[in-house]
């Protein structure tokens, strides 16, 4: 019967091994492309006075919507995201994305197509990537995972820095 062999060393954030080290740089990495890659974005002012066709529009509605517009965005709906499909003189045509009512409901589409008369509109806005916004989300996320991975041990590094004795040989072990 052989006896296992101690265990010494401590645990030390400058003893990480480079594997370790390779691995929890490339979760990292892969939370911050992630995170960069999908983005955060924003509905800002329109530059151009008219939207392009395939350009990811919302749509602030005036209050109260004539029954027919009601009818093909929902009752109490204020507001109408999507991307824009055609454009007439009186009406946005619009692949819907989401809409949201006046008590803040937010109400899922699958690009259904809806007409949305230019009369019934308050405001056009476009959506927007936020660089800012973006680098905040990434770098809480990076902060997040360095402090799971830290406060877990995660890195390896070894034990308590205590060494401990072989067991004893009690015989035959059944």
């Amino acid at each position: 019967m052989t006896t296992p062999a101690p265990v010494t060393g401590s645990f030390s954030p400058t003893r990480l091994e480079p594997s370790a080290l390779r691995i929890a740089g490339g979760w990292a990495a892969l939370v911050l492309a992630s995170v960069a890659l999908t983005g955060c974005y924003t509905y800002a002012p329109l530059r151009d006075p008219e939207p392009r066709l395939g350009e990811s529009l919302a749509f602030e509605l005036a209050e109260p919507l004539p029954a027919d517009v009601a009818r093909g965005v929902g009752p109490e709906t204020t507001r109408v995201e999507g991307t824009l499909v055609r454009r007439t003189d009186t009406d946005f045509i619009v692949s819907v994305s989401q809409a949201v009512t006046t008590r803040g409901r937010v109400h899922r589409w699958n690009g259904e197509t809806v007409s949305l008369p230019q009369a019934y509109i308050r405001r056009v806005q476009t959506r927007r990537f936020s660089a800012p916004r973006t680098v905040l989300v990434a770098g809480g996320a990076a902060l997040s995972f360095v402090a799971f991975v830290v406060t877990r041990s995660l890195l390896g590094g070894g034990g308590t820095g205590e060494k401990t004795k072989p067991l004893p040989d009690d015989g035959d072990i059944q």
